[in-house]
């Protein structure tokens, strides 16, 4: 399989370790494919006198060996809360450097499960912990396009092993950075060039529109959104000859 970085994210004790682990297993025949997991940095006694400030430092020395082990060629699987857009795009922006695979997998598991789960823990997480970090989640592809979930899964309701296989199809089938980038330079070459037509077809039947300023900005205006939300080319087309039109009555006046 083609290198890959999956950016696990969810809730303290939601079970992404134990994801993490078994897609590691699933992949056991790559021998490219490494975990890291910041609770390597973490233990008893980081969390019986748990200090947000040292989150920092653990993140910190994750980042670092993913970068080192996605530069040497290697496939990770990053295992932490990632629960900022911020702090997956950090792992997001380590794909960029290498060009590969990227998804985010999101592990979704109730509050109430995840502190049920917590209780059992060799190594408990102060419950007040992950609470807090509940409540800061920033769900993945709520503001970014980059940050939608390649995988979604709530461990109560699925079993981790049938998870794990389920993500393998769809890793397979994602496309490394690079090409997902030439395929949207591409799709924007394309959608150009049709706006541009329709521009020049408007402009063909409404010659007293020429010299509007409008005209350009409601193209690039419709272009923007189209790429955007991956609007179909015909509507684009349809709803850019449709704000065009408006100009025409504003032009009689």
């Amino acid at each position: 399989m083609t290198q890959f970085l999956l950016a696990l994210c969810g809730i303290p004790a939601s079970g992404k370790t134990s994801l993490a682990r078994e897609i590691l297993r699933a992949t056991s025949s790559q021998e490219e494919v490494r975990l890291v997991s910041t609770d390597s940095w973490r233990g008893h006694e980081y969390y019986s006198d748990f200090r947000p400030e040292n989150e920092q430092e653990v993140r910190k020395k994750a980042l670092e060996s993913t970068r080192s082990f996605l530069q040497s060629g290697w496939s990770v699987i990053h295992d932490d809360t990632n629960y900022y857009s911020s702090m997956r795009h950090e792992l997001f922006s380590l794909a960029e450097e290498v060009e590969c695979k990227f998804g985010v997998v999101y592990v979704n598991t109730p509050l109430d499960v995840a502190l049920e789960w917590n209780a059992k823990r060799d190594i408990i997480i102060p419950p007040d912990v992950v609470s807090r970090i509940h409540d800061k989640f920033d769900s993945p592809g709520t503001k970014y396009a980059w940050d939608r979930s390649l995988y979604e899964i709530d461990l109560s309701k699925k079993s981790i092993e049938d998870a794990a296989n389920e993500l393998m199809v769809v890793l397979e089938k994602l496309l490394p950075i690079a090409l997902k980038d030439a395929s949207k330079a591409g799709r924007k070459e394309s959608y150009d060039t049709a706006t541009r037509e329709v521009v020049r077809e408007f402009l063909a039947q409404n010659p007293t529109c020429r010299n509007d300023p409008e005209v350009s900005k409601i193209r690039r205006g419709v272009l923007r959104d189209a790429l955007e939300q991956g609007l179909p080319l015909e509507n684009t087309r349809k709803t850019l000859w449709k704000k065009l039109s408006k100009l025409t009555f504003r032009a009689s006046k």
